[in-house]
């Protein structure tokens, strides 16, 4: 009987899966739960994931993570680098009956970014946003610095809306609120539940391109649907894989991997090789104190760490001490050659450094928001245990674990995150340590580094920034408000009936230029 009973289940799975398919419905499974629908006021990757299909920027990054044109047509820059003016794309519509975008929707949406956004920090140097005519904008700048990069970022994004939605608190927009000029305009939402996406049928494409390229480009919305579900638990998002329940699932275990390669139903590909950046709390004894903050880096060691994230895969992992992609300019192993990060652990330079900071058993708290997360903060717990340390582990979903982190009233001592920008220009990199975006986020801000990053932003001469950036993350390496654990790769499986450009690999997931094959 009960034979039955799972067969007819699996059936009607089959037949509803059968239904969406032919209503061209995409279900989507992740375990990435958000904390706002204002992608102004976030930096969490979790919403990059959703407000790149819902918005849009004057520019934006290409697959080659250079800056291209996106709601703008053309952009001028000055000789001496203070002065750009954006000409912007006619008969761009808004979602929900908004009607045009214009110079009006443009100004108010950098405003609000530039005095309230979570990198409103990035924009200080900016003294003014100007409104030329109906399609030009003009910002002007008191000093230097790389503009494109910071409006490009997708960190957290200078994202376009009109202008009486501008006028809103950011982090309180609503369903009916969140409106941008995207391929999909946001349409339900259920915290902790799902998310659903519906084709914008008056997208207006950006035609100046072949197709889709990076965030922009030509991007087509194929499904008349896509429904985000948040599923925490990475086995029942395979099981829901398997059974047709889901048809794209972020993040299987990893276990798995063999199985979905040798599944015809079945393709993977690896979203993202992500840095598992880990934040110190520098207000929170005991790591307030400079010394217990490199004990516990001598403690650490970071292959041991690693490599439960991946469940052992260790072609999906590489321990790297820098904050920048190996693959780029920009990547500088600091902390390693400055004897700071280690591969092993060294129990007994851990104990001494302890010695010296005073440190008297007090808790050290550990904070993690994934299952992945958590698997490495238990060998963390252990490795700081070995020396002497107190340490604990709190794991909880990731808006929960964010919520946790800013309250300012609830302790701990280590986030254990992630960054995603590393690629991009080191500009995008800004908030695990510089100013009042570091300040909130992390409660750390040092006055030194904050010089030394926009001495560094200031320049012209890319190679001058590059050697300018070795220091930075020397200065990090020794004050240590963050450190990197390692890279690993982020992946996804779907059902092998889905085609398109939009599955190709590049940063996090795209699901325009996405289709059903034959």
């Amino acid at each position: 009987m009960m034979r039955r009973v799972v067969w007819l289940i699996a059936s009607l799975l089959v037949c509803y899966s059968s239904f969406l398919l032919a209503a061209n419905i995409l279900r989507v499974a992740t375990p990435y739960t958000i904390t706002t629908l204002d992608w102004q006021g976030s930096t969490d990757s979790s919403l990059r994931r959703i407000g790149w299909h819902i918005w849009e920027g004057l520019v934006c990054y290409d697959e080659q993570f250079n800056v291209i044109p996106q709601l703008a047509e053309s952009y001028e820059i000055s000789d001496d680098g203070l002065r750009y003016v954006f000409h912007l794309r006619k008969g761009v519509q808004f979602h929900k009956g908004y009607g045009e975008m214009t110079a009006e929707d443009v100004k108010a949406s950098l405003e609000r970014f530039f005095q309230y956004g979570a990198r409103a920090a990035d924009f200080s140097t900016v003294s003014a946003v100007t409104i030329i005519d109906s399609y030009t904008v003009e910002i002007m700048l008191r000093e230097p610095c790389p503009l494109l990069g910071l409006l490009a970022s997708p960190l957290a994004f200078p994202a376009i809306m009109p202008a009486e939605l501008a006028a809103l608190p950011v982090r309180e927009l609503g369903v009916s609120q969140v409106v941008g000029t995207g391929p999909f305009e946001l349409v339900e939402y259920v915290p902790g539940e799902k998310l659903i996406l519906r084709k914008f049928d008056q997208y207006s494409m950006d035609t100046r391109y072949a197709g889709p390229n990076g965030m922009g480009g030509k991007r087509t919305a194929y499904f008349d649907e896509v429904r985000i579900y948040f599923v925490l638990d990475a086995q029942t998002r395979y099981a829901g894989l398997l059974t047709g329940e889901y048809d794209y699932v972020n993040d299987p275990p990893y276990v798995v991997l063999d199985s979905i390669k040798g599944d015809p139903r079945l393709s993977w590909g690896i979203r993202l090789i992500q840095k598992s950046v880990c934040n110190f709390n520098v207000k929170c004894p005991p790591t307030d104190n400079l010394a217990v903050r490199h004990a516990i880096m001598r403690a650490l060691g970071m292959d041991e760490i690693l490599l439960p994230m991946v469940q052992g895969r260790s072609e999906l992992c590489r321990a790297d001490s820098s904050l920048f992609a190996a693959e780029g300019p920009w990547w500088y192993p600091a902390a390693e050659l400055m004897g700071v990060w280690g591969h092993k652990s060294r129990v007994e330079e851990a104990r001494r450094l302890l010695q010296v900071a005073g440190y008297h058993g007090e808790k050290v708290i550990i904070v993690a928001g994934s299952e992945q997360t958590a698997r490495a903060g238990e060998v963390m717990v252990q490795q700081l245990k070995q020396a002497g340390i107190n340490a604990e582990l709190l794991v909880f979903d990731w808006a929960t674990a964010v919520n946790y982190r800013t309250s300012g009233t609830q302790p701990w001592n280590i986030f254990l995150g992630g960054a995603t920008q590393h690629m991009f220009d080191p500009v995008t990199m800004r908030l695990f340590y510089y100013g009042s975006t570091s300040e909130r986020l992390w409660f750390y801000r040092n006055p030194t580094l904050d010089a030394l990053i926009e001495r560094a932003d200031s320049m012209l001469d890319f190679n001058a920034r590059v050697e300018a950036y070795k220091e930075i993350q020397k200065f990090i390496a020794a004050d240590l408000p963050c450190f990197n654990i390692g890279d690993f790769a982020l992946w996804a499986a779907w059902d092998a009936r889905l085609q398109g450009p939009g599955l190709k690999q590049w940063y996090l997931d795209r699901f325009w230029d996405i289709y059903w094959g034959s």
